[in-house]
């Protein structure tokens, strides 16, 4: 595999090389970097030939940059820990070159305050897809969160941990296939040595829940007072997705069973808010702040964020007025 790395990386030297007398296309160009990242040849590397492709020479290749990752990021963050997180991204092709912008002032570069933003999070969408099968695939995650948890932290410091891969080697074979089977709870796990079989499925049938607490039925509101809807969050038994990340959509059922239709809807009460628990409702409007009609109902709260395969609702016990 190194030598067939080696030979690639090679090629690709010979072909920049001859870049001007054989008049690469822009495509061209950007096919042999994206070959580069996907054999995960040093940023130096790949910043030689880029030059060499452009019409330049050769640079020196700056020491080899490293970070240890111990603690989790998340949008709002700052400080150096997402400056190094920043730094990784761009080594790992996720830079302003490929089009990520990384949070970046007017006048380019990283923020003096290295801030985690949404444009670094999508960046990070971005890297944990790349490597799904050994980020989010093992922890039952389909999409990528742009929260760096344990699993992201684990694949950060493979790539660029200070202490134990300098210089960082080339990925060597892996012994069994990394395809994953999904167990009925909706995990994940994969084939596991010596013979390459499936790792057993958790035997908790205990799936990801959301819990309406108030209303609960019986509860008399009076129309126009402020109110606190409250249920007991989603909540997944993996660090990689924190609590906030989620969105709820809140509506109102009366529960009346419909022999005609077309079917009356529900009332929406919010749409896609964060999955804080609770929220505060003046009583008798909806979404817009057109008026409930008084009656009987129920309060459902349902989880909408796409970790996991289907939308998880919950309603009240019984109907309060």
């Amino acid at each position: 595999m190194k030598k067939l790395i080696f030979s690639t990386v090679v090629g690709v030297f010979a072909v920049a090389s001859v870049a001007a007398a054989s008049s690469l296309t822009q495509s061209q160009m950007d096919a042999i970097i994206s070959m580069l990242h996907a054999f995960n040849v040093e940023e130096s590397v790949i910043a030689n030939v880029r030059t060499s492709l452009t019409g330049g020479g050769s640079t020196t290749p700056p020491a080899q940059w490293c970070h240890t990752f111990n603690v989790n990021l998340k949008v709002g963050d700052k400080g150096a820990e997402v400056t190094a997180l920043q730094t990784a991204l761009t080594n790992a092709g996720f830079g302003p070159n490929e089009g990520f912008q990384l949070d970046t002032e007017a006048s380019g570069g990283l923020k003096g305050g290295s801030e985690f933003g949404e444009q670094t999070a999508s960046a990070v969408t971005t890297f944990q897809e790349k490597y799904k099968s050994e980020i989010l695939t093992p922890v039952g995650l389909a999409h990528g969160t742009g929260y760096v948890g344990p699993s992201t932290r684990k694949k950060l410091n493979q790539l660029y941990g200070c202490g134990s891969l300098l210089p960082r080697p080339y990925p060597s074979p892996v012994a069994c296939t990394q395809e994953a089977k999904q167990c009925p709870d909706g995990s994940y796990v994969s084939r596991t040595e010596p013979k390459c079989e499936f790792a057993a499925c958790p035997i908790s049938n205990n799936q990801p829940t959301i819990k309406v607490l108030s209303p609960n039925g019986g509860e008399q509101w009076k129309i126009g007072s402020k109110q606190t809807i409250t249920w007991k969050p989603y909540r997944v038994s993996i660090s990689e997705v924190p609590p906030q990340v989620g969105r709820v959509t809140i509506t109102l059922d009366s529960g009346i069973r419909c022999f005609t239709t077309p079917c009356p809807s529900g009332y929406i009460l919010a749409s896609e808010v964060r999955d804080s628990g609770f929220f505060d409702w003046t009583v008798g409007e909806d979404i817009t702040g057109s008026s409930i009609p008084n009656g009987s109902y129920k309060v459902i709260v349902t989880h909408t964020y796409n970790t996991y395969p289907d939308s998880i609702p919950d309603s009240s016990d019984a109907p309060f007025s």
